[in-house]
């Protein structure tokens, strides 16, 4: 079941930083698309995925792994969300897909964003690469974030169990690689050590 994550001030007085991370096929757009839906009623909305999320779509648009999708706007680094957004006035949220893939400079201008103009942040992405060791801007926005939510996937290999982890299941060795079940699977962490 995925929770819609409700913040409680839509007053645009106070900014927030909300992140949900997780392993692959844990909804984690599927959550994005859900908090922008709810945002969209009350303010402006920007949506962003890295530019080099092109799964399901090279287009303008985030896309699941089961085919919902919402228009978006593809960008290649932190500093293109920072001048898109300031280049939007009222915008109240912004919601950031794939941030693992982004510099850790993303950073610096979610914080802006939350402190200087009050715009809710949701953080949406991979937290542990498939070697479970920690992406460094997901690790970096964190401490940083005003809540932090773990998505879980059922595990795909036993079925009996929350997983936790990405499981690489091809021979590609290069740490950024994009990609679905043809390469990857959700795991606990027993079937990870199998």
């Amino acid at each position: 079941m995925i929770r819609m994550i409700q913040p409680s001030d839509y007053t645009c007085q106070v900014g927030i930083i909300i992140c949900g991370f997780g392993p692959m096929f844990a909804s984690k757009t599927t959550w994005a698309i859900l908090q922008a839906k709810r945002e969209v009623l009350v303010g402006k909305v920007l949506v962003f995925k890295h530019h080099s999320d092109v799964r399901y779509s090279s287009e303008e648009v985030l896309v699941t792994h089961d085919g919902e999708n919402i228009q978006c706007i593809p960008v290649q680094s932190h500093e293109q969300i920072k001048q898109i957004v300031e280049e939007n006035p009222g915008v109240t949220a912004v919601i950031i897909d794939e941030c693992q893939f982004f510099d850790v400079g993303l950073v610096d201008v979610v914080v802006r964003f939350a402190d200087k103009f009050a715009i809710r942040v949701y953080c949406v992405g991979l937290d542990l690469t498939f070697e479970r060791k920690p992406w460094p801007t997901t690790q970096a926005l964190m401490p940083v974030a005003d809540e932090v939510h773990k998505l879980k996937a059922m595990c795909m290999q036993c079925k009996k169990r929350d997983a936790m982890f990405s499981k690489r299941v091809s021979d590609v060795t290069k740490l950024k690689h994009v990609s679905g079940a043809e390469d990857y699977t959700a795991v606990c962490r027993n079937c990870f050590n199998m």
